[in-house]
């Protein structure tokens, strides 16, 4: 019975699993997949999103329940205003984190400062890397499409009609074995679209520059809580150290406030300096190149210099 939940009742592929964009079902496997929507001569399904009131959404999500719905239907109230939150990224940020990014910056209005980057002037992106908000690695594709022949099918004839479609050349481990070691194969399955945007360009598409940069400094490398300073300075504290963009105030658009340090700030930050100077390079080591040749690749970590 779980198989049959994990892999088929909450799968994308059933069409009762998500709702469309206007959050009404869909009445069957056309009306979700189609193909609906012409693109620069290709074809594609129709919009759609997750039911976030879905039972079975723990299953599709790992477990999480998502706040507002389901069990956590009381929680009506965000714990934080978007002025009093600011997101910083270095850039890497792809998969669930663009997810998480996009609804952060395009409907709660939180602004985002990029981290370094290469060395030259202008904006950078916040979210560097991939913006499709699903993909399926080809096991699990392989996998479903043989586990609809076996255990889906009335009788061998029925199997026997789906193996001469297209299900039939799922069978194949030729994409296996012409892969290059310790690499893996998957398809991005869904793309991400804004809601709202009429043209459905997909976000790997568009181009989204951070509300603020902020290089790396020496002191950043030893010790991160100066990146937060250098943010919380630059968005609540009257000091800015963005060196392209602005983030400017929140709610007015008037001068930054000056940032009031807490009595536990004080003291934090006299111990901060006052370890700062004591600081020796054999006491944090630079040093991080791990020797390939004495690595366990199965079990060390390895980072480059």
């Amino acid at each position: 019975m779980y198989n049959l939940n994990d892999n088929v009742v909450s799968s994308v592929f059933n069409y009762q699993t998500d709702i469309s964009a206007n959050l009404t079902n869909f009445v069957s496997w056309e009306d979700k997949y189609g193909p609906l929507i012409p693109q620069k001569g290709d074809n594609f399904t129709d919009l759609f999103r997750w039911n976030l009131s879905d039972v079975l959404i723990p299953l599709n999500s790992g477990g999480v329940y998502v706040h507002g719905y389901g069990p956590l239907k009381n929680y009506t109230q965000q714990p934080f205003a978007a002025e009093d939150v600011v997101v910083v990224t270095d850039g890497y940020c792809a998969s669930t984190c663009t997810i998480f990014s996009e609804l952060m910056r395009q409907r709660a209005g939180v602004k985002y400062i990029s981290l370094g980057g290469r060395p030259r002037e202008g904006i950078t992106q916040a979210v560097g890397g991939v913006k499709g908000t699903n993909n399926f690695p080809w096991t699990y594709i392989q996998q479903l499409a043989q586990y609809t022949v076996n255990n889906l099918t009335a009788s061998p004839e029925e199997a026997a009609k789906l193996n001469s479609t297209e299900l039939g050349e799922y069978w194949s481990d030729v994409v296996f074995d012409r892969l290059a070691i310790g690499s893996s194969v998957n398809v991005n399955f869904r793309d991400g679209i804004r809601d709202g945007d009429e043209t459905y360009t997909p976000l790997q598409f568009v181009y989204e520059p951070s509300d603020c940069r902020i290089l790396y400094t020496k002191q950043m490398t030893v010790d991160a809580t100066a990146i937060w300073k250098a943010a919380a300075d630059s968005t609540w504290g009257g000091k800015s150290h963005c060196v392209a963009g602005d983030l400017g105030d929140y709610s007015t658009g008037s001068k930054l406030a000056k940032r009031e340090l807490s009595v536990y700030d004080k003291v934090l930050s006299r111990s901060m300096h006052q370890w700062r100077r004591e600081l020796r390079e054999q006491d944090y080591p630079l040093d991080v190149f791990t020797n390939l040749r004495e690595a366990k690749l199965g079990g060390d970590g390895i980072m480059w210099p």
